[in-house]
C-alpha cells in the first residue's frame, strides 16, 4: 500500500434528494496525501461508476443506485493515487496565468506559446484579430458596444476557431500524402472529451482547442486519427502505424494529457 495516499474524510454528511431515479447521497470532504478534496456521490439508474475529479478540490463520482456506500470507499481507495495526481495538475493549472482569462494584458496559448493579448479599439471597422511576434492584436470598431467583454471573447474564440481549421486540415492533407490515405471531411468542432476522433466513414473530428497545442502535438494528433483509416482500434498494429509516422508520439501524447485541463480552460467561464 503507498501510504503516501492514505484517504482521511475529515467530513461526511448523508443528503438524500430523489429525483427520477436519482439520488444524491454522500457528501465528504477527503484528504489524500497533500490534497483535500470535497466529494459528492450522485447515484442512478447506471451500471458503471464513474470518479472525476471535476478540479483540484472537487471529486464526483456517478455511481449505480444499489451500490453501497462502502463499494464507493473501496473504488476511491483503488483510485486514490490517481486522483491525488488529477488533483495536482488540475492545481497547477489554477495557479498558471495562462488561459485564465480573456481582457487585455492577459497570456493566452497559440501553437504552444504564450501571446500576450493586446486590444485596439477604432482600428478597425469590423473585429479582427492579427498575430505579431508574442502577442496577439485584437481590432476592435470604436463605440461602447465594440468594447464589451462579450465583443473580444467572440472575436479572438472566432479567430481560434479559423486557425484551428487552416492548420489543422493542412496538416491532415500533408499527413495523409505521407501515411497513403485518404479522409473522406474535416470538421472542426468544440468536444467536450476528445482531441479528435475517426469515424467508420472516414470522417475525421478535431477539438478547435488543439490549436493552442505545439506543432509537434497538433501533427501528433492527425497522425493518430489519419491512422485510424488503416486501423480502427487502438491495436498494436495501429500504434505501430503511429510510431512510424512520430517516434515520440508518446511524449506527444502525454503532453496532451498533462495540458489538457489548460487549453480546455479559455473561454470555459463564459470568459
Amino acid at each position: 500500500m503507498d501510504n503516501r495516499y492514505n484517504i482521511i474524510v475529515v467530513r461526511r454528511c448523508q443528503v438524500r434528494r430523489p429525483t427520477g431515479g436519482r439520488e444524491e447521497g454522500l457528501m465528504e470532504d477527503l484528504v489524500i496525501g497533500a490534497c483535500r478534496l470535497a466529494c459528492e456521490v450522485v447515484r442512478s439508474r447506471r451500471r458503471t461508476v464513474r470518479i472525476k475529479v471535476a478540479a483540484a478540490d472537487r471529486l464526483e463520482v456517478a455511481a449505480p443506485l444499489g451500490l453501497a456506500d462502502a463499494e464507493v470507499a473501496r473504488l476511491l481507495e483503488s483510485r486514490k493515487a490517481w486522483i491525488a495526481r488529477q488533483s495536482a495538475k488540475l492545481a497547477a493549472v489554477a495557479a498558471s496565468p495562462l488561459n485564465a482569462a480573456v481582457e487585455p494584458g492577459a497570456e493566452v496559448l497559440y501553437l504552444g506559446q504564450p501571446r500576450r493579448l493586446t486590444v485596439l479599439q477604432g482600428s478597425t471597422a469590423r473585429p479582427a484579430v492579427t498575430l505579431a511576434e508574442e502577442r496577439l492584436f485584437v481590432h476592435l470598431p470604436a463605440g461602447p458596444a465594440a468594447g464589451r467583454p462579450a465583443v473580444l471573447t467572440a472575436t479572438l474564440r472566432r479567430w481560434y476557431a479559423e486557425q484551428a481549421r487552416s492548420v489543422l486540415t493542412e496538416r491532415t492533407t500533408y499527413w495523409a500524402d505521407v501515411l497513403g490515405v485518404r479522409p473522406q471531411r474535416v470538421f472542426i468542432r468544440e468536444q467536450k472529451s476528445r482531441w479528435g476522433s475517426c469515424s467508420s466513414r472516414g470522417n475525421l473530428s478535431y477539438n478547435w482547442r488543439a490549436v493552442m497545442a505545439p506543432p509537434a502535438v497538433v501533427d501528433y494528433l492527425v497522425i493518430h486519427e489519419l491512422c485510424h483509416l488503416k486501423a480502427p482500434n487502438h491495436s498494436a498494429v495501429f500504434w505501430g502505424l503511429v510510431g512510424e509516422a512520430d517516434p515520440l508520439f508518446k511524449e506527444h501524447r502525454k503532453w496532451l494529457r498533462n495540458h489538457g485541463a489548460l487549453l480546455a480552460r479559455l473561454f470555459a467561464g463564459g470568459d
